[in-house]
């Protein structure tokens, strides 16, 4: 037996195949910004938020004071406990 067929395959899509477009975001610019601790006061040791010029600034085992001995650039500085 002997079979002879015709096939024709047909190309049905409608808009061509095409890669994934990739969008690649635009990286960080880079910046800095000065804080002081003039405006904030900090008188425990405990996590504590504390309202500075720049905005809200999360402390943990930090003081913000003016004592004397304190190392500092203006009337207060910040100190910090470490353990």
């Amino acid at each position: 037996m002997l079979a002879i067929a015709n096939y024709k395959k047909e190309n049905n899509l409608t808009q061509p195949i095409t890669s994934p477009v990739v969008v690649v975001p635009e990286a960080p610019k880079p910046y800095s910004i000065t804080e002081g601790f003039e405006t904030g006061s900090k008188t425990s040791y405990a996590v504590a938020n504390v309202q500075l010029n720049t905005g809200l600034w999360s402390f943990n085992n930090s003081l913000i004071d003016g004592l004397a001995a304190d190392g500092k650039n203006g009337v207060k500085s910040d100190t910090t406990v470490t353990k």
